[in-house]
């Protein structure tokens, strides 16, 4: 199981959890409960995938939320983006770390003109 590929993974931007670590993470030795593997001692899972919404008006406002519309059928998230750490009635929309920090800004493009007229002013042309 995942020799190659990495599973399931988190939908944020910059955000490279997904199930391959979940299982390589299970298969790994516990430092801090001596040499069993993490699947058999009491430590709690780094973090779980959670599958968006089906209905359209929850699945618009995940949409909305990650920045993007270009989604595949299946879109997980992670438990890290969720305030709760999964979605619940209270905070259904994922809210952290979401890969953006400001509101996405198109910017504008210089005037032809004006860049002329600078560059007089600076005594290149």
């Amino acid at each position: 199981m995942y020799k190659d590929g990495g599973g399931e993974s988190c939908a944020v931007f910059n955000c490279f959890n997904n199930r391959k670590k979940i299982y390589l993470w299970k298969q790994s030795i516990c430092k801090v409960h001596g040499d069993i593997l993490h699947k058999d001692c009491p430590c709690i899972v780094p973090y779980s995938l959670h599958k968006m919404p089906k209905a359209e008006p929850e699945k618009l406002q995940w949409q909305r939320a990650l920045h993007r519309n270009d989604l595949p059928k299946n879109v997980f998230v992670c438990s890290t983006h969720f305030i709760d750490g999964r979605p619940t009635a209270r905070n259904p929309i994922p809210s952290l770390n979401l890969g953006y920090e400001a509101p996405i800004k198109v910017g504008r493009r210089l005037l032809k003109r004006k860049f002329v007229a600078e560059q007089k002013t600076d005594g290149y042309v």
